[in-house]
């Protein structure tokens, strides 16, 4: 049972830092297209 709960931390904190990623990649891409477009 402890080593289940070990185990999903583990994957939840990968997939966390992986939405952290995901999301800033995608809002600098976002904030880049809009300087392109303000420009």
């Amino acid at each position: 049972m402890l080593k289940n709960l070990n185990l999903f931390r583990k994957i939840s904190l990968q997939q966390q830092f992986l939405i952290i990623l995901i999301g800033s990649s995608l809002y600098q891409l976002i904030y880049r297209r809009r300087i392109w477009l303000l420009i």
